[in-house]
């Protein structure tokens, strides 16, 4: 493969980790909340091993990293094969990522954030190169996610309706 196609796919690739299908319906929450500079240092920490983490299992071409980083209203109706068939993620030619550089991660609230990021790859030309991003990512349940094919407004969809189903399986008890 020559090396301008091989160039071409790992940014298609990396394109599809940045962007994904972000077309997210997404309002800032309260910024006001007690964050605690520890606290703060750990969350920094749990957002660059998780951005890492997939970037790793993207360069031995284990997709399913992408896929655990997807909201629950998809992975609870689909499979990781289902995803894989689904055909979103191709073209994984991840061996040049180096690796992820996290800069700055602008809060808000407790439950989302941007991320100024910069990947390290090792370039076409020899030496290493530098791509600079901004990623939007979610905190459900917990941990951190980038989803990459699902949005923040289904998932909230999602969990209304559970909510709705909870409630009325409470009234009939």
């Amino acid at each position: 493969m020559s090396t301008k196609v091989r160039l071409f796919f790992i940014l298609c690739v990396v394109g599809l980790f940045l962007f994904g299908c972000s077309a997210d319906k997404k309002t800032d929450g309260d910024t006001t909340g007690a964050v605690t500079e520890d606290s703060l240092l750990s969350e920094n920490a749990q957002i660059a091993n998780m951005l890492n983490d997939a970037l790793i299992r993207l360069s031995y071409e284990d997709k399913s990293g992408l896929y655990e980083l997807e909201f629950e209203y998809f992975t609870d109706e689909n499979t990781y094969d289902d995803y894989l068939e689904r055909g979103d993620v191709k073209w994984i030619h991840m061996d040049s990522i180096i690796h992820l550089d996290v800069h700055e991660i602008e809060y808000f609230g407790d439950d989302s954030a941007h991320v100024n990021v910069e990947y390290v790859f090792n370039s076409a030309a020899g030496g290493q190169s530098r791509m600079p991003d901004k990623l939007s990512i979610y905190k459900k349940n917990g941990r951190w996610m980038k989803p990459t094919i699902t949005t923040l407004y289904h998932q909230e969809e999602y969990e209304q309706i559970i909510m709705e189903a909870e409630a009325a399986a409470e009234e009939e008890n």
